[in-house]
């Protein structure tokens, strides 16, 4: 999560690579709360191995909290039925 006046869900993405997995997983979780899904190159993103994304909101509440769970079950219901 980010403090930022400017809501979306980040994945990892720069001009020689991305995280089609963080995509997924930002996508999924932007469904939930709304608002843009980008790509950024912020080194959180960058620097892990696992599907990452950075909830960013001018405000952050339970509420919130209990969306993006939602967000990331659906995420992990998704990539648990692929074969």
């Amino acid at each position: 999560f980010q403090l930022s006046p400017d809501d979306g869900v980040h994945f990892f993405a720069s001009e020689h690579s991305r995280s089609s997995a963080g995509e997924e997983l930002a996508i999924a979780i932007a469904s939930a709360i709304g608002g843009a899904v980008e790509g950024r190159t912020a080194p959180i993103l960058r620097e892990t191995r696992a599907p990452a994304a950075l909830v960013a909101r001018s405000r952050l509440d339970a509420a919130l909290g209990r969306a993006v769970t939602r967000g990331l079950e659906s995420f992990l219901r998704a990539v648990a039925t692929r074969p």
